[in-house]
């Protein structure tokens, strides 16, 4: 029989890039504290989430990061009055943070307020 060479082209594609979703907590602590750094109130803790699409390639495994989810906000959180103490701010103000901001911790330091002096008066 006739015995000819044969000849092959194989094609190799790329595989298609892995798509995922980052996910991103950034949270907001304020504490209420005395001079002496004691509690006098319960923290407020807040949270918000970010998100990001990473690419990683099939062959590389080099990952491209696309933006972050849109700025976020925490609400001014107002100071909870605690009895024989001054706040040293009324409230924390509104933050905006993104996917690349840290954790925010504030401390709310109370002043002991001064002892109030009652005279008692009689007619005699």
């Amino acid at each position: 029989g006739d015995s000819t060479d044969l000849a092959f082209t194989v094609t190799y594609t790329k595989n298609a890039p892995t798509v995922t979703t980052e996910k991103k907590t950034i949270n907001e602590t304020v504490s209420y504290v005395d001079q002496n750094g004691h509690e006098l109130a319960q923290p407020h803790t807040a949270s918000v989430e970010f998100t990001r699409q990473v690419s990683t390639d099939a062959v590389t495994g080099e990952k491209t990061y696309g933006p972050w989810s849109a700025a976020q906000s925490f609400d001014a959180v107002k100071s909870p009055e605690s009895k024989g103490y001054t706040a040293g701010k009324a409230q924390i103000d509104k933050q905006t943070v993104n996917g690349d901001s840290k954790d925010l911790a504030f401390t709310v330091t109370y002043t002991k307020n001064a002892p109030t002096i009652t005279t008692e008066q009689k007619t005699v």
